[in-house]
């Protein structure tokens, strides 16, 4: 494939994907290898994936570091591959659950993830229930330190409507820091755009002991990390005024940011 771009300058990693999330849809590559005819340089990128939404811990989206001497950036952890761990708490409102496919894109100061599907919860369980939360994992490109993340689904009928709560994210397994992304809305697709999405912004970051119990961080760490603080008092603000599916004034894709049509 031969493609004409602008100058890329530094290239940090890629990402290959395809859109078919049915299950049966798998596409296996190996590697990829990219050449500058100009000048005569080139770059590899060993994939090594089946790219399917089949199995527990596969993925339709991969991101692949850049190796190469001309390409390194001295900003990122040194950590090449994170695998994000997402908690997503589902509303305890009366029909918060949705059985829609839901998806996020998480975003950080080194780039974003691009958008994933959370299809395999590590629950092993009906994902997305009143009241319930559900842990995913995927597997991105150190993303740096985490802002904002878009979430949303493509379900256009009134049953689709899914109240959530908040979205939690780690940087690893191991991990014991917690950031945390609170909505307490509703999703619903009632502007007929194809999507209904939120855009939620980074509010706090919580500790876990060794009981599994948050606790949230105070001080400068505190201070440090919730550099986007003014936006997510807009957020909150605007989520006080939300109503259920069975009342009025939803929060749709004109409140937000960014939006995917």
């Amino acid at each position: 494939i031969k493609l004409e771009l602008e100058e890329l300058g530094e290239t940090r990693k890629i990402r290959l994907e395809h859109s078919d999330v049915k299950p049966g849809a798998a596409w296996a590559v190996d590697k990829i290898i990219l050449e500058d005819l100009f000048r005569d340089d080139s770059m590899e990128f060993p994939v090594n994936k089946n790219l399917t939404l089949a199995d527990p811990g596969s993925d339709i989206s991969v991101e692949i570091p850049a190796h190469h001497k001309n390409h390194v950036w001295p900003e990122s952890s040194g950590v090449d591959v994170n695998q994000y761990v997402i908690e997503v708490e589902t509303g305890d409102e009366e029909g918060a659950e949705t059985s829609e496919v839901i998806h996020v894109n998480l975003f950080g100061t080194l780039g974003d993830s691009g958008k994933r599907y959370l299809i395999h919860n590590t629950e092993k369980r009906s994902k997305f229930q009143r009241g319930q939360t559900d842990t995913f994992i995927i597997e991105a490109v150190d993303l740096g330190r985490l802002e904002a993340l878009i979430v949303g689904h493509h379900g256009h009928s009134p049953s689709s409507a899914w109240f959530l709560e908040k979205v939690s994210v780690k940087e690893s397994v191991t991990d014991t820091t917690k950031y945390i992304f609170p909505c307490g809305s509703w999703l619903l697709d009632d502007n007929d755009l194809g999507v209904a999405e939120l855009e939620l912004y980074m509010d706090r970051v919580e500790k876990e002991d060794q009981n599994n119990n948050a606790d949230e961080t105070d001080g400068a760490n505190t201070e440090e990390l919730n550099t986007q603080n003014d936006q997510s008092n807009k957020l909150t603000k605007n989520n006080d005024d939300n109503k259920s599916p069975d009342n009025t004034e939803h929060r749709n894709s004109d409140e937000i940011d960014r939006v995917e049509t």
